[in-house]
C-alpha cells in the first residue's frame, strides 16, 4: 500500500533549514495542489496538509487531505483525476516534482523559474536540491547557461 513517508521525509529533510516548507503542483488546468507542513499550534503538528493553493482564509481554499507523521494518508472527497494526481505524487514525488518544473519551468518549492539548463533539467535549481534533499547533477555551465542565468538574476534586481 502506498502511503506519505516519502513526503515525510522530503518535508524532515526541508524543515531543517526552513520554517515553513511546501511545494506546490501546477496542473494543466490552471489548477494547484500543494503541500505545506503545518505548525505546532495546530490539529495535526508537523502533518502534511493538502490544499488547492489558496491562502489560509481565502473563500476558495479548500482543504484536499493530510499526511500525518506515520505516513497515513488522508484525502477528503473529490474530483477522481485530482485524486489521481495526488496519489501519484505521493506515490514518486521525487520524479513528480522534476517532472512538473520541467514541465512548468519553474520551481515548485520557491517558484522561481527555471533558467539553467541543469536547473530546468532537474525541475528545481541547487539550493532547493539541498535544502530537500533532492539529487543534483552539478555539471558545468556553458556560456549560454552563465548567460542566461545572469540575466534572471539582473532582472530580479
Amino acid at each position: 500500500m502506498t502511503d506519505g513517508s516519502q513526503i515525510i521525509r522530503l518535508f524532515d529533510k526541508a524543515s531543517e533549514s526552513l520554517k515553513w516548507p511546501h511545494f506546490t503542483f501546477h496542473l494543466d488546468d490552471g489548477s494547484k495542489i500543494k503541500f505545506k507542513r503545518l505548525s505546532n499550534k495546530t490539529r495535526y503538528p508537523g502533518s502534511i496538509i493538502i490544499t488547492n493553493g489558496k491562502s489560509f482564509g481565502h473563500p476558495d481554499q479548500r482543504i484536499l487531505g493530510y499526511i500525518h507523521l506515520n505516513g497515513s494518508v488522508i484525502l477528503n472527497e473529490m474530483p477522481d483525476q485530482l485524486e489521481i494526481q495526488i496519489w501519484l505524487i505521493i506515490t514518486d514525488p521525487v520524479e513528480k516534482i522534476a517532472i512538473n518544473g520541467m514541465r512548468y519551468n519553474h520551481c515548485c518549492f520557491c517558484g522561481i523559474e527555471l533558467t539553467d539548463r541543469r536547473s530546468v533539467e532537474h525541475g528545481y535549481g541547487p539550493i532547493c536540491a539541498e535544502k530537500w534533499g533532492l539529487p543534483w547533477d552539478n555539471v558545468a555551465l556553458t556560456v549560454e547557461d552563465e548567460n542566461a542565468l545572469l540575466k534572471s538574476i539582473r532582472q530580479k534586481d
